[in-house]
């Protein structure tokens, strides 16, 4: 019987090393996932009008212009290693390391913008607007690898800050024209999952792994979670403004407008612990932007102080202490982190 035993192990062991090597054999087949940047996305004025695209390494320090001409929106790639951006009529992709890499990816005459690009499914799905008139969005998906492009929505109304879930399935927007607000579809277009009146100058951030989202307004910040189809008030107050969702789905970052400053909170994702974070009072600085690191463990926040100066600081959420990486430049604006 012990024979028996021998050969029966033997076998399940066999079995084991085959499957072993077909996932090996699948993963060599499997494209390589590019190595994320440890960097930030920005666009910067020197006080001229126009906003030009430049990709920020916090741990060095370097500065690479990616784009030297008006860019009005920037996007990461599902790996943090592609970016796609609009310069208010086409939208390009590229390497933010290697301003050589830019492709465009639309091609349009100047009647019609083509902007607020996004990915979905990774890097495989390219997401973007097309504006042909005062009051008409268009939301279109282009395939990257066949060049496909589907219309998935037409909107009466314009739109700006897509942004797509983590999972994919749901794409977040802000109408800019009548009932401002921020709006959710899903990724086919076909229904209208959300739409919260907020204002024009508030924000929202996708979490990190589920799919929800934190929504400021000038009265409450509120977390709607899309999969369970609930909203949930955080907080009450006045004058939230800028919004970030930690990549680890436990904390939100919010900024709060003061007497002409504006300091900076976090507050665990199930209301605890809501405590300020950075006091401007004595600075008189107006924070402009925030986004988190991949950790969840730091967030770069831009500030204008009184000369209209621009800084980029990276600020530790556990004490607080500030980093200082852009200091006193034209502006920055839209910042996006890894």
């Amino acid at each position: 019987m012990k024979w028996l035993y021998f050969v029966f192990l033997l076998a399940v062991f066999s079995v084991f090393m085959a499957c072993s090597d077909d996932d090996s054999n699948n993963d060599k087949d499997n494209p390589q996932i590019p190595d994320p940047y440890p960097g930030l996305l920005a666009l910067y004025s020197d006080g001229g009008g126009s906003e030009t695209l430049h990709y920020i390494d916090p741990e060095t320090g370097d500065i690479i212009e990616v784009y030297p001409y008006w860019t009005t929106g920037v996007a990461w790639d599902g790996y943090h290693h592609k970016i796609a951006f609009s310069n208010n009529y086409d939208v390009f992709t590229a390497d933010p390391t290697d301003p050589a890499s830019i492709q465009r990816q639309t091609e349009t005459d100047s009647t019609v913008q083509e902007k607020n690009p996004a990915f979905m499914d990774g890097d495989s799905i390219l997401v973007f607007t097309t504006h042909r008139g005062f009051y008409f969005d268009g939301v279109i998906l282009k395939d990257m690898q066949t060049g496909a492009l589907d219309t998935i929505r037409d909107l009466g109304y314009q739109i700006r800050n897509v942004k797509v879930s983590p999972s994919g399935q749901f794409i977040g927007y802000q109408r800019t024209t009548v009932q401002q607000g921020v709006y959710v579809m899903n990724r086919e277009g076909q229904n209208q999952y959300l739409s919260l009146i907020t204002g024009y100058n508030n924000d929202f951030d996708w979490a990190g792994v589920e799919d929800k989202l934190a929504i400021t307004s000038d009265e409450w910040i509120r977390v709607p979670d899309m999969v369970e189809e609930r909203t949930e008030e955080l907080l009450t107050g006045t004058d939230f403004n800028y919004v970030a969702y930690s990549p680890m789905d436990d904390i939100i970052a919010y900024s709060k407008e003061m007497d002409g400053y504006s300091n900076l909170y976090v507050v665990n994702a199930d209301g605890s612990d809501n405590r300020l974070l950075l006091d401007n009072s004595s600075s008189g600085k107006d924070i402009r932007g925030l986004a988190f690191d991949s950790e969840g463990e730091r967030i770069a926040v831009v500030e204008r102080g009184e000369d209209w100066l621009y800084n980029i600081d990276i600020v530790d959420i556990d004490t607080g202490a500030r980093e200082n990486m852009v200091e006193d430049v034209g502006s920055f604006t839209y910042l996006r982190w890894f």
